[in-house]
């Protein structure tokens, strides 16, 4: 409670800082070590020493505010292992980068889930001591067309809460237990004119509040996302994320 009382919606502040890390530790990795190539979706990929160095008598950012929030960054299955040791040293919570939206976790909706590269990834970091938060359950980017493109109401929910049952429900357990989750992405559209009503703000244009208007009121999505996040994810804290 400690950790999460500055704001009455329990937002913890994210410093994403994998391009920008700390002055000591950004001139000791290169552009070329942020991500290394992954040959298959269900083979590790090669995690190297590179050989760089980064000053760890720097006092960890994660120390120094430990009294008020949390520090996190992202994270990806090829971090190299020096990078890692730099996010080990300054950071208690990380988020995937991409690895845990719908389109890398369930492209295909007949071959079901494949968790091979975000578990091995969240793996990684558990047994590392840091907390996660997943990003993202509900998006209109990065979503594969069979989730939500085309379809009516009731086709929409029913996917909607397949797909959060055994996503957030996956990630609902140990060793892989999601701390909270980034439960809708940014149904907001970009530089609203601050309408009263903050409907008025929605995106309307996109798959999941298309096919939802096909049977029923496009926005009860939102509503759907949440309720189905949390039935499967009870202990999570649950956000919702947007940016501007």
């Amino acid at each position: 409670n400690r950790k999460i009382s500055l704001l009455s919606v329990a937002v913890i502040i994210f410093l994403m800082l994998s391009s920008s890390m700390p002055t000591a530790c950004a001139d000791s990795l290169s552009e070329d070590d942020s991500m290394l190539p992954i040959t298959s979706e269900n083979e590790e990929p090669t995690v190297v020493d590179t050989g760089h160095q980064f000053d760890d008598s720097l006092a960890p950012l994660k120390d120094i505010y430990a009294d008020h929030f949390y520090i996190g960054t992202i994270i990806n299955p090829g971090d190299p292992i020096k990078k890692f040791d730099v996010i080990k040293h300054h950071f208690n919570f990380v988020t995937a980068e991409n690895h845990m939206k719908p389109s890398s976790i369930w492209p295909v909706e007949a071959g079901g889930p494949n968790f091979f590269m975000a578990d091995m990834m969240l793996t990684r970091a558990k047994e590392a001591g840091l907390l996660i938060h997943g990003h993202t359950l509900a998006w209109h980017q990065q979503s594969p067309a069979w989730l939500n493109a085309g379809l009516d109401r009731e086709q929409a929910r029913a996917n909607l809460q397949k797909y959060i049952d055994s996503v957030a429900g996956h990630y609902a357990n140990e060793p892989v237990k999601v701390y909270s989750w980034d439960v809708l992405n940014e149904a907001i559209r970009d530089n609203p004119v601050n309408p009263a009503d903050w409907t008025g703000a929605l995106r309307t244009d996109v798959d999941w509040y298309m096919s939802y208007s096909r049977g029923g009121n496009g926005r009860d999505y939102i509503y759907d996302a949440f309720l189905f996040a949390r039935e499967a994810a009870p202990d999570a804290i649950l956000y919702y994320n947007d940016y501007n």
